[in-house]
């Protein structure tokens, strides 16, 4: 079935590829900031880059859209009652297009608060797509930020990356997802509000007690912690997301070089099977060697000092390199 998601204008690559992820699907069109995709439907509210998301109704252009409406069955997508809302540069009124509508229905009743159905048209240069909107993607992100959980971390993810790194993987409710430098577990919350089983590493058990803090605060329950090097652990997870660590300093040395190496030579290790989708997080000057096929990369801006990459990878049976 197609679907068409309205997506955030931050980072379009991240939230097609989300999509992509998250849907086990490749081909899909995209229209400014709307993606159509043909795939089955899944967990649509756990997307981090995504607005809105719609059955596709029909396709056209301005100039034919009244005709479009008047043609169009509104009858068999409509229940009960119904408001009409737009986006983008038209000179159409929701009224005009509600007006168009009711003439085709019967019995029709007009709901603006709280309506039963949704009927949306999105304007996008000399297209017009009319479609049913089946949610409106609520985050709470903001409520999640690293400085409101009782384990504090000025270094931590905010909660909408974290949240799409996850989806890029597209590990499923219930599958274990493992953080091998956790810091105080803003990857594995995130993941653990999606259903996952999360387990989360690092050399230092006071960012432990951190992390167990801030996943207790958030009801998440089904969690394993472990004290030990990312670069030595066995692990059976299903998919891998971390933020490797960094100091700007560090990069004039081998230290932060050799730890990279030595993190993926194990990389094959925290895999329930000698395949698995690996996500990391670096900042943008940094050149990863890791020997995996790269299925998708970007960069996000966060600050003016710092922009940072995200590298999707797919180790091979073989195990890598």
């Amino acid at each position: 079935m197609n679907y068409c998601f309205l997506l955030s204008k931050d980072n379009l690559n991240l939230a097609k590829q989300e999509i992509i992820s998250l849907s086990n699907k490749k081909k899909c069109l995209l229209y400014g900031n709307l993606l159509v995709i043909d795939c089955a439907p899944f967990d649509f509210g756990r997307l981090a880059y995504a607005k809105k998301v719609f059955l596709p109704l029909f396709e056209t252009t301005p100039n034919l859209l009244s005709k479009k409406i008047l043609s169009f069955n509104w009858q068999k997508h409509y229940s009960k009652n119904f408001c009409v809302r737009k986006s983008g540069e038209t000179a159409f009124t929701e009224k005009n297009l509600a007006s168009l509508i009711i003439s085709r229905l019967k019995y029709p009743k007009v709901n603006l608060t709280s309506p039963e159905t949704c009927f949306e048209f999105i304007f996008l240069k000399n297209k017009v797509f009319a479609c049913k909107r089946i949610m409106e993607v609520k985050h709470y992100f903001f409520d999640r930020r690293p400085h409101l959980r009782p384990g504090f971390s000025p270094v931590s993810l905010h909660p909408k990356l974290a949240r799409a790194v996850v989806n890029l993987t597209g590990v499923k409710k219930n599958q274990v997802l493992l953080d091998p430098f956790c810091g105080t577990g803003g990857i594995l919350i995130e993941a653990g509000l999606v259903g996952c089983r999360v387990v989360g590493c690092d050399l230092d058990e006071l960012m432990l007690e951190k992390t167990e803090e801030n996943l207790k605060f958030y009801g998440i329950k089904k969690y394993k912690l472990k004290l030990g090097d990312a670069t030595k652990i066995f692990f059976k997870a299903d998919a891998v997301v971390t933020d490797l660590p960094y100091r700007r300093a560090s990069f004039a040395s081998q230290g932060i070089k050799n730890l990279y190496a030595a993190f993926f030579d194990n990389a094959p290790n925290l895999f329930k099977r000698r395949e698995g989708i690996l996500c990391v997080i670096t900042p943008s000057t940094v050149k990863l060697k890791h020997g995996f096929r790269k299925i998708f990369e970007t960069k996000i801006y966060i600050h003016k000092n710092l922009t940072r990459k995200i590298t999707v990878l797919k180790l091979s049976r073989r195990g890598g390199a």
